[in-house]
């Protein structure tokens, strides 16, 4: 699939010296780190955050030289909460090219899960959004929003070892369900990273799915 970019090339920063560092909303195994990976082929150095304010204040912050934000996906629109936090930190940032990225999911369960055995989806509610026919089809599915797609495998994922207890943090501590009852929207790099099985690919709503992320920097910065 063609990758719509604004300027392909990195601008001249301090990737010229070494590594540049690039905030993005999630853990590794997110669709912000394949953006990142995109735009600087493997040099710059993606550095994870909770949430994309999170993101937003580590670069004003000078923490990091970059920042990748989701702003709009072609089958929900615009991403109301990426879109809210940049208009929060509108006066001291600076806006510098946008690139779509292919977002395609997969549902993924802890090994040994059934298709028939899952009754809970953790995903970020964005992803949730792009995959609501798999609900409409699956109507014993439940949504569970969690604060990333591949935060919601690898929060699944510690289930892998039968002794780890629930986290009072993790998007399925409230819900009482047993482990095979789970299941996590997410890539199919995640489901690899966080050693979980594909149920089923493809799900999200259009096949030809995609993300735009815009790449800002600090007003205050002297990268170029």
């Amino acid at each position: 699939m063609h990758v719509h970019e604004k300027t392909i090339r990195p601008p001249r920063d301090r990737s010229e010296l070494g590594q540049p560092r690039v905030a993005y909303q999630g853990i590794p195994g997110a669709f912000g780190e394949e953006a990142i990976r995109r735009l600087w082929h493997d040099s710059a150095l993606p550095i994870p955050s909770r949430t994309f304010t999170d993101v937003l204040d580590l670069l004003v912050d000078g923490v990091v030289d970059w920042a990748v934000i989701p702003i709009w996906n072609s089958t929900i629109g615009p991403v109301a909460p990426a879109c809210a936090a940049l208009r929060v930190h509108e006066s001291s940032i600076t806006r510098t090219r946008e690139i779509d990225v292919p977002v395609h999911h997969c549902l993924l369960g802890l090994p040994g899960t059934l298709m028939t055995d899952v009754r809970f989806v953790g995903s970020h509610l964005a992803a949730l959004g792009q995959c609501a026919k798999l609900f409409a089809t699956h109507q014993t599915l439940s949504p569970c929003e969690a604060f990333d797609t591949a935060g919601a495998a690898r929060e699944l994922s510690l289930l892998i070892d039968a002794a780890s207890p629930t986290t009072h943090e993790s998007w399925y501590s409230t819900l009482g369900a047993d482990r095979r009852e789970l299941a996590a929207i997410a890539s199919a790099d995640a489901g690899r990273r966080y050693g979980l099985s594909v149920l089923l690919d493809a799900v999200q709503d259009d096949p030809t799915n995609l993300t735009r992320f815009v790449v800002v920097r600090s007003k205050e910065s002297r990268t170029w």
